[in-house]
């Protein structure tokens, strides 16, 4: 009598163990790496938001804009190199994130 091939939601031809994550250590710098990302991402807009008003500022005249940009002094600009870093970073981190099973 032939075995009973099971296919469908929640179908994978992996043992329990891999499915589960153990014996994959290889993912655990990725993933840790993915979360670092994702609060690197999320601090300098959160400190954009209160205190630059991103991206409701953007709906304002270019002058506006400038001035307010002016007034926020280094630590804005600051902020927005962390913004641009976090997201060039996701660039670097989506092809290993494609390669992963």
């Amino acid at each position: 009598m032939p075995a009973t091939i099971r296919r469908g939601f929640g179908y994978s031809p992996q043992p329990e163990a891999l499915r589960s994550g153990l014996g994959r250590p290889a993912n655990r710098p990725l993933g840790l790496a993915t979360l670092a990302l994702a609060v690197g991402f999320n601090l300098p807009y959160a400190w954009l938001a209160s205190s630059f008003d991103y991206p409701a500022v953007l709906r304002e005249p270019a002058p506006q804009i400038l001035a307010s940009f002016a007034a926020g002094g280094p630590t804005l600009v600051l902020a927005w190199y962390a913004f641009t870093l976090s997201a060039l970073a996701l660039v670097a981190l989506a092809p290993a994130l494609a390669l992963t099973d």
